[in-house]
């Protein structure tokens, strides 16, 4: 500023205002460019996770988890091995299961899976110990081809001649195994979920190299 009519302790100061204000001016740019990058980073990393694949092992400990599984029956299941390549024990696998599930790609893989509709057709924990109680509370007799404790029926000469329900102390030995209640050998452990796996060999798992 430069007016002749100004005085110059006047023009001084709004110089200095006006200086000022440009300094600050640029600062606020650089620091939005400076947001705006860092927002690119963060969302191109984002999407670089969503795009990472999980290892087949990673896959199914996720689907394990999701069908019910305890973190350490679900590590164990999924395959993995100590470092002795054991099976390791319930307090170790269950320490690993935290870690794994921990990871970035494996977290994000889990929240994903949890939000499919593949979850919307499976049996809750609390239904399934729901369906183990009935079975266990519910006497054959009350038990006719309609209801779902049905499990097998023979027929001869056009009439019933057996029903069958599933095996009560199995059933028990499932619920405790479910709620935690039975502390087994890991080699022992796997009898009460083949249909599970039997499920899992459905799913089109990744099948990056593991």
């Amino acid at each position: 500023m430069d007016d002749p009519e100004i005085p110059a302790e006047v023009q001084l100061v709004v110089g200095e205002a006006v200086s000022e204000h440009e300094v600050r001016k640029a600062k606020w740019r650089q620091d939005k460019r400076k947001r705006d990058r860092k927002f690119r980073e963060e969302r191109e990393a984002q999407g670089k996770l969503f795009e990472e694949p999980v290892r087949p092992r990673q896959a199914r400990f996720c689907h394990l988890l999701s069908l019910g599984l305890p973190t350490a029956q679900a590590y164990i299941e999924a395959g993995y091995c100590s470092k002795e390549g054991k099976v390791p024990e319930m307090k170790e696998a269950q320490i690993s299961g935290a870690k794994l599930l921990a990871q970035p790609k494996v977290k994000q893989y889990y929240a994903k899976l949890r939000e499919t509709a593949f979850l919307a057709n499976i049996l809750s924990l609390a239904e399934k110990r729901s369906f183990l109680a009935d079975l266990v509370r519910t006497p054959i007799g009350e038990v006719d081809v309609g209801n779902k404790l049905a499990q097998a029926v023979r027929y001869r000469d056009g009439e019933m001649v057996e029903l069958k329900m599933p095996d009560k102390i199995s059933a028990l030995k499932l619920d405790a195994q479910l709620a935690g209640e039975l502390v087994e050998k890991p080699q022992q452990i796997n009898v009460g979920f083949q249909l599970i796996n039997q499920r899992l060999e459905t799913l089109d798992l990744p099948k990056s190299p593991d």
